[in-house]
């Protein structure tokens, strides 16, 4: 009884984390509206562990820096769990695709709760320390959100659309299909979407299945892959290339974010960075700018006492100092140099 309490409990805890959204900044700071003060964001997804995702993909991510996303059927990866296991060691996101692959929208609750539960916990449970927090769902088809909001933050459909800075519904993020079943089957392809993306300021979510010939569906051409990279690459100035887990934090972090400056002097500002979220399931840097003050020609920033990713941007009086912090994760502080 007491573990199924706690259980409730962490259940309650992750849904009102993700229904908290009430951004509060204090005039002298900017919120990037994605990671890096990139434009726009990116997310690769590869649906039922198909084998060229791991002999092809992401060698090809690896090469160039990348992570994606591994939607997994637990019944389908007896096989792939050591290869499940190194992806994530190596930055990727192993996420549920259920148990069995059910179209969940015909089967009962009983039934869904099984499939939605069951596939995640045995993720966190064959990939020790990690916490599996998203799912897509099989045939695109979304069963009843009361259940799934009980076990992930966001959940990823396929209506072909690119989302804007906040998904119109966490619980069906648009993907777009790719292979020779979707409307994007070459690089060109998924070059026009990308720009697209970048236009639109928005985030893109593909969704790949088959790669080369191992038997998947809609399969798609890692020639084609690699090329596609190429080009977000050469636009790396502009896209922030992540996991749909991370992108999907980075929003409700973003969404619920609290900046509020403590004190200012001659040689150091200090601020609180916080949200109303649950750290154990948010926490990734939010990038944030501030103008330096008058007299100030260079900062660093650290938080906690450690030093934290910055970069001075603009010129002149116009100079800012970007940086990345975790909110919640200590006192931050700008110091002057």
């Amino acid at each position: 009884m007491k573990t199924i309490f706690y259980s409730f409990f962490a259940v309650f805890l992750l849904f009102i984390s993700v229904n908290s959204r009430a951004q509060k900044v204090d005039s002298s700071y900017e919120v990037a509206t994605w990671f890096g003060f990139h434009d726009a964001t990116v997310s690769y997804t590869f649906d039922d562990g198909c084998s060229g995702q791991f002999t092809k993909a992401i060698p090809i991510f690896d090469e160039f820096g990348y992570k994606l996303t591994l939607f997994s059927v637990i019944d389908w990866s007896t096989e792939n769990w050591t290869k499940l296991q190194n992806a994530a060691k190596n930055g990727h996101e192993v996420a549920s695709h259920t148990v069995t692959h059910p179209n969940l929208s015909n089967i009962t609750k009983e039934n869904q709760l099984i499939e939605l539960q069951n596939s995640r916990d045995e993720i966190n449970k064959r990939i020790p320390g990690y916490n599996c927090i998203t799912i897509a769902y099989p045939f695109c088809a979304a069963g009843d959100y009361s259940i799934c909001r009980n076990f992930y933050i966001a959940a990823r459909g396929c209506q072909g659309l690119i989302e804007g800075k906040t998904p119109r519904d966490f619980l069906n993020v648009s993907s777009i299909v790719c292979g020779s079943q979707g409307n994007l089957k070459t690089a060109a392809d998924l070059n026009n979407i990308t720009q697209s993306i970048i236009s639109a300021k928005g985030w893109g979510v593909f969704l790949f299945h088959g790669i080369d010939n191992d038997g998947g569906y809609s399969p798609f051409s890692s020639d084609e892959l690699r090329t596609n990279l190429e080009y977000v690459h050469a636009h790396d100035s502009q896209l922030w290339v992540s996991t749909f887990a991370d992108a999907s934090r980075y929003i409700l972090e973003r969404n619920a974010l609290n900046v509020k400056e403590l004190s200012v002097n001659d040689e150091f500002i200090t601020l609180s960075v916080s949200d109303t979220l649950n750290n154990a399931v948010f926490n990734h840097a939010i990038s944030l700018s501030r103008s330096l003050p008058a007299g100030w020609t260079n900062a660093e920033v650290t938080q906690n006492g450690k030093s934290a990713t910055s970069k001075l941007v603009g010129i002149g009086t116009s100079k800012k100092v970007q940086f990345d912090v975790v909110p919640d994760a200590g006192e931050v502080k700008i110091v002057k140099r």
